[in-house]
């Protein structure tokens, strides 16, 4: 379990996803600044793991124009991580016309090993690459060394 005086701030104001597909924040918003600026919320689990990124602006849910959607949800199930993607409403969303969802899987060391992209119906689809499927293999600091891409057939 994660204390208080270890989290990390809640609130960013850019947010990207590093080669290891963490989803990051940069530039730490401090509490207490109103009303708040566009900013990117994190929310965690008791375990420290993050489990919805939403973009806000005055505290009001938004579209991000750079992730072209408004929440993540990520749920954990398993060796699985799988992200969901959510417009203002809740309602399922396309991060890039044709993935709504994404489903990553990890090895026994906690690494993101593979990623699979889904459309509405959760059918695997290619995203705007041609990808459907990445399968990568990482050496013992966990970098990748090969990537495989693989298509929806």
């Amino acid at each position: 379990m994660v204390s208080n005086s270890q989290r990390e701030p809640l609130c960013y104001r850019h947010v990207e996803v590093d080669s290891r597909y963490e989803i990051v924040g940069r530039f730490p918003v401090q509490e207490g600044i109103t009303p708040l600026p566009g900013c990117y919320y994190f929310a965690r689990d008791p375990k420290g793991r993050l489990i919805k990124v939403e973009y806000r602006i005055g505290g009001h849910i938004a579209k991000d124009t750079n992730l072209e959607l408004a929440r993540i949800i990520i749920e954990y199930s398993g060796e699985y991580e799988k992200r969901i993607y959510q417009n203002v409403r809740g309602m399922p969303t396309a991060n890039d016309k044709t993935v709504y969802s994404i489903r990553l899987k990890m090895d026994d060391r906690g690494r993101r090993i593979s990623l699979f992209n889904y459309d509405k119906e959760g059918n695997l689809v290619p995203d705007r690459n041609g990808v459907a499927q990445y399968l990568w293999s990482l050496d013992d600091t966990g970098r990748r060394v090969k990537s495989m891409r693989l298509d929806a057939n």
